[in-house]
C-alpha cells in the first residue's frame, strides 16, 4: 500500500496465494521430524493442545534438551516443551501443564509398562487376601463392566472373561485343595493378550 491519501482500497487480487499446504517434513529426512509428527500431547487443556499442535504443524516446536524446573514442586522433572509443571503435580492438582488453569484436561497419560505391572501385582495380592465370596463378586463386576462396554454380540474378550469366571466357579466346586493362585486362573494372561 502506498502512503497516498485517499485510495486505500486495493483493486487487484492477492498476488501470492497459498495453493499448497505447508508440510513440516518436506525437506527434513531426519528422524526428528518423524518423531515430532508422532508426538501425543497429554495433561494439557484443549486450547494449549491446539497451540502446541500448531507449533509442530508449522515446524516451530522446539523440544527440550534437558528437564526444566517445575513451578509447583521446584524439581527438575518437566520433560515436555512448553509445559511448566511436571506430570506428578498436574495429576495431583488436576490442572493444565501449560497454562496451570483448572480446566478440562484433554488426555491423561497412559501408565508406563512398569507402573502397569506394579498395579497388576498389587491387584493379585489383594485378590489373594480376599475371601472367596468377595473374589467372585469382583469377577462378576468385571464381567458386568465388560458387557456394558461391548453392548453388542459377545466377542473374544467376552469369551475369555467368561472362561475366567467359569474357572473360578470350578475352583470353588473342587474343594479347598486348590491354592489361592488357581482362583485368578488365566485372567492376567488373557489381559496381556488383549492389550
Amino acid at each position: 500500500m502506498s502512503t497516498k491519501k485517499g485510495g486505500d482500497k486495493r483493486t487487484r487480487a492477492q498476488k501470492y496465494k497459498n495453493e499448497t499446504a505447508f508440510k513440516n517434513n518436506k525437506y527434513d529426512s531426519n528422524s526428528k521430524a518423524k518423531l515430532l509428527n508422532q508426538l501425543k500431547f497429554v495433561n494439557v487443556c484443549q486450547k494449549c493442545r491446539d497451540i502446541i499442535e500448531w507449533k509442530v504443524k508449522y515446524n516451530k516446536y522446539k523440544p527440550l534438551t534437558a528437564p526444566k524446573k517445575c513451578v509447583r514442586c521446584s524439581e527438575k522433572k518437566v520433560k515436555y516443551a512448553y509445559h511448566v509443571a511436571c506430570t506428578d503435580c498436574v495429576v495431583e492438582e488436576k490442572v493444565c501443564a501449560k497454562c496451570l488453569k483448572d480446566t478440562e484436561v484433554v488426555e491423561l497419560p497412559e501408565p508406563d509398562e512398569s507402573q502397569r505391572q506394579r498395579d497388576e501385582a498389587r491387584l493379585r495380592e489383594e485378590l489373594k487376601s480376599m475371601p472367596l465370596r468377595q473374589q467372585k463378586t469382583f469377577w462378576r463386576q468385571i464381567e458386568k463392566d465388560r458387557l456394558s462396554d461391548d453392548k453388542g454380540p459377545p466377542s473374544a474378550d467376552h469369551a475369555s472373561s467368561s472362561r475366567v469366571l467359569e474357572c473360578d466357579e470350578n475352583s470353588d466346586t473342587e474343594g479347598d485343595s486348590n491354592t489361592e493362585d488357581d482362583n485368578d486362573c488365566d485372567f492376567f494372561d488373557n489381559e496381556a493378550k488383549h492389550t
